[in-house]
Order: structure tokens, then C-alpha cells, then sequence
């Protein structure tokens, strides 16, 4: 393989804003009630313990949670029925989570239509009657007040998912959603003005105009807005090919200046200037069948984001954290191309230290032990290096398998000869001591993570430190 020698200065050093783990992204609400879901999000919280979960499905019809039925009298009666959800946030307590509950889809018997999204048909029409959406909502928070206490009102709450898109709100209808939102905070601030609500929870597709929208709407109607979010993906349009989708990453910078710009539309309203920013999705495909997820360009490409996002934003919730994720269909396989940390079937994590002890060795000669910060290798060709605040990544960039069918197996390219570069993985506040060598150690031994999972987790682990 290429050897290079790098000197890094510390006096490139600037501030660091991180807020990698405050919130991380899951299926449906409902998938939580498997036994491998709660599995992998343990392992999840064991090494990194992010403090939010956030995801779709609260009031899809296998949450069970708005119910109707005929009386005596032949009246339709309303109940709502909360038990699966008191399992599900239970289990997330029991994790150190709060929900960062996301209101939709919209139950069944309460649609105005029978228009569906993914293999599990959550309904992304208005409602029929807005008062039985106000009424739902109330009686939700009413619940987590009397089961949670006060701490409930710490958890956010956002209004739907990607209404700009028309297959998650009909006709991706505008004037309807923002209908949708202002009864919707309405509704909430009813229960307890002290609730957090935002939205519009928007992706990439005329993200520009409905934001202007949105914030103008909320300005003209002087509505108590608490937060903004939208999401944020850095996909190219894919390629079909069998059972996967292949694209490219776009340039960082360029897909980094769509956030820059909703920044900017927030703070151009006085009232709203400095109104937190909430990305509740982030990954590179938006697609659960991307063989990039488990690659290590995913996890050089994640990094470089991470360096950045919290200088913008109030959080960035990574999407997903394993897969258990249903969007497309059941997977068949292991490193399928999911957008989870983890991997169905190989909940685990198990490195081999060899790369490590040889590093660490070398701080130790140096009489400088403990003061560097090395964890690796984190997957092949790639050794993560950090002192202090700061992190410093290396790696090999190893591509795309060529069989690109072979990635529904689990199969990886040999790990050969490759370039090796700096990745922008961390903002260097002090580099390690004179004399240092820092090499590429090549290694395997990554079980039941994928590369995107180890490098967030070394990033964490690394900043913390």
C-alpha cells in the first residue's frame, strides 16, 4: 500500500460544534415491539448514547392507538388505546431516550383518503374532520403528562414528514399542510403553552420555496413557532439495478448550502431569528438499498459532515440507527444497503486491537501515553486518531465493489493497494506531539456494524474523550 507521512499543526485549530448525538433516527414507531430492534439500539446507546429517537408511524393504525366502535345507541364512539405506545417509550427510557415525536401518519378511520406510503401503508392524507385530529393529539399529551410527569414537556414535537413530497401528503398540498400545522399547534398549546412544536420537516425538492412559504404563513398568522426542521440527503438520483440503487455523492459544500440558505429565510423573520434548526434526517442515499451505507466513503463522507453541521443547526439526526427498517420491504440479508449503524442479523460489534496496541506503542515510546486518544481499526484501511477536543482521520477510500449484486451478500472488496488521504473528520485543535508517525494499519475483525456505525462511533468516543 501508498505510505504517506501528514503534519498537522495545531495551530489550525478553531472551534468545534457538536451535536452529533443528541438525536437519531428510526423506522416506524412500531418495529420497536421486535426483540432485534431493541437489540441493536442498545448496542447503539452502549457506544455512542444519543438522548433523542425520532421516527415515523406514532398514529399508524399497528400503534393502535385512535380506535372506534358502535355504542348501544348505534353512535360511533372515539377511544384511544395507548398500550403498545407505553411499551415502546418505556423500552426507550429504559435506554436513556426521549421520543422527539414526529405526529403522523394519519389512522385509517380517520383519513380523508386512501392514499398510503411503503410496504407498511401508513396513510399520508388530511384528516376528515380536523377536530378529531386535535382531538387525538390533545389526548396524546394528556397521556404523556399523566404517565411521564413534566419531562414529557422536554420531548419536541414535529408536525408530519415531507409534505413538499406528494407521497407523504397528498398532492404535497401546501395550503393543507399549513393548515395541518397551525391546528395542530393549536392543539398542543392548549394542553400546555410549555410543549415544543416545529415543522415543516421538508427534503430537498422545492425546499426553498416552501420554507419562504412556511415562515411567511407562520409570520402573517403570528403562530408561536418553537423550532424549525427539514432533512437532508446528498444523493444523486440513483440507478436501479436488481434489488439495489447506486448513485453518486454529491460535492459537500454545495449540498451544505441548501442548510445555509433555510437558515437564512428563518432569521430574515425578527420574531424568528435564532430559532433553533433541527435536522431530523440526515444520510447520503435516501434509500434503503444503497450499497454506499456500508462502505467506508459513507463513513469518510458522514464525517466530513459531522465536522460542520452543528455550526447551523441545533441538532442532526442520523438516519437510521440499525436495520430493522421496513420502508421498502422486510430485508432479506445482512449489509443490504440499509441506512443503519447496525445490521440485521449481527447485532455485535467485535474489532480486532492489533492496529491500536502498534499505535499506541508508539505514544508510549514517546513518553507522551494517555494523551493521545487512538481507537481502531475501525474498519479496513480506515485508523482514527484524536487528542483532546480534536479528532484526526485516515483512511482508504475502497469503493464500490464492482459485482455491485454481490453487495446484497455481504461481500467486500479485497482490501489492496489504495490511495490514502486526510479526511476532513474532525476540526484539529491541537495536533499530537512532534516525532509521531501516524500510519495506515490495515485490519479486519468489523462484525454486525456497518462502516458508518464505527465511524460515528469512534467520532463520539474521540470528542468526548
Amino acid at each position: 500500500m501508498t505510505e504517506r507521512t501528514y503534519a498537522l499543526s495545531p495551530d489550525c485549530g478553531e472551534k468545534f460544534y457538536n451535536q452529533a448525538d443528541y438525536c437519531i433516527g428510526t423506522g416506524r414507531m412500531g418495529l420497536a415491539l421486535h426483540k432485534e430492534y431493541y437489540d441493536q439500539l442498545k448496542l447503539v446507546q452502549e457506544h455512542i448514547g444519543f438522548s433523542h429517537i425520532r421516527g415515523h408511524g406514532l398514529f399508524c393504525d399497528d400503534m393502535a392507538i385512535y380506535q372506534e366502535y358502535k355504542n348501544a345507541q348505534g353512535e360511533t364512539v372515539t377511544e384511544y388505546n395507548f398500550t403498545y405506545l407505553d411499551r415502546v417509550l418505556d423500552s426507550y427510557q429504559e435506554l436513556g431516550l426521549r421520543p422527539f415525536l414526529e405526529l403522523g401518519f394519519m389512522p385509517e378511520k380517520m383519513a380523508s383518503g386512501d392514499q398510503t406510503v411503503f410496504y407498511w401503508k401508513g396513510n399520508t392524507t388530511p384528516p376528515k374532520d380536523y377536530a378529531q385530529w386535535r382531538a387525538l393529539v390533545q389526548a396524546l399529551l394528556r397521556h404523556l403528562l399523566e404517565r411521564y410527569g413534566q419531562d414529557a414537556l422536554a420531548w419536541p414535537l414535529e408536525v408530519w414528514n415531507e409534505p413538499n413530497l406528494p407521497g407523504f401528503w397528498k398532492g404535497a398540498d401546501k395550503e393543507e399542510y399549513f393548515r395541518l400545522f397551525s391546528e395542530t399547534i393549536a392543539a398542543v398549546k392548549e394542553v400546555d403553552s410549555r410543549f415544543t412544536v416545529g415543522g415543516p420537516a421538508i427534503c430537498g425538492v422545492k425546499d426553498v420555496e416552501w420554507m419562504q412559504d412556511f415562515m411567511e404563513y407562520c409570520h402573517q398568522n403570528s403562530l408561536p413557532l418553537d423550532f424549525v426542521t427539514r432533512h437532508f440527503y446528498t444523493f444523486d438520483d440513483p440507478e436501479f439495478v436488481g434489488r439495489y440503487s447506486y448513485g453518486g455523492l454529491r460535492d459537500p459544500e454545495i449540498s451544505l448550502e441548501e442548510l445555509r440558505r433555510s437558515r437564512e429565510i428563518i432569521d430574515s423573520y425578527p420574531e424568528y431569528k435564532g430559532l433553533p434548526m433541527h435536522i431530523t434526517e440526515f444520510n447520503t442515499s435516501y434509500s434503503p438499498d444503497s450499497p454506499v451505507h456500508d462502505t467506508t466513503r459513507n463513513a469518510a463522507y458522514i464525517a466530513r459532515l459531522l465536522a460542520c453541521l452543528g455550526e447551523m443547526n441545533e441538532s442532526y439526526s442520523y438516519w437510521t440507527f440499525g436495520d430493522v427498517f421496513e420502508e421498502k420491504g422486510v430485508p432479506f440479508t445482512p449489509f443490504h444497503g440499509g441506512f443503519g449503524l447496525g445490521v440485521v442479523g449481527a447485532v455485535g460489534l467485535a474489532v480486532q486491537g492489533h492496529a491500536v496496541e502498534h499505535l499506541a506503542g508508539q505514544a508510549e515510546a514517546l513518553g507522551r501515553r494517555g494523551e493521545i486518544a487512538i481507537i481502531g481499526p475501525l474498519m479496513r484501511g480506515l485508523v482514527a486518531v484524536g487528542q483532546g477536543p480534536g479528532t484526526f482521520a485516515f483512511g482508504r477510500d475502497l469503493g464500490v465493489d464492482p459485482g455491485r449484486q454481490d453487495h446484497g451478500q455481504g461481500r467486500w472488496p479485497a482490501a489492496g493497494d489504495g490511495d490514502v488521504g486526510l479526511l476532513a473528520a474532525g476540526r484539529v485543535v491541537q495536533g499530537p506531539p512532534p516525532g509521531v508517525r501516524l500510519e495506515i494499519a490495515d485490519g479486519s475483525g468489523v462484525h454486525g456494524c456497518s462502516s458508518s456505525l464505527l465511524f460515528f462511533w469512534s467520532w463520539v468516543l474521540l470528542v468526548k474523550k
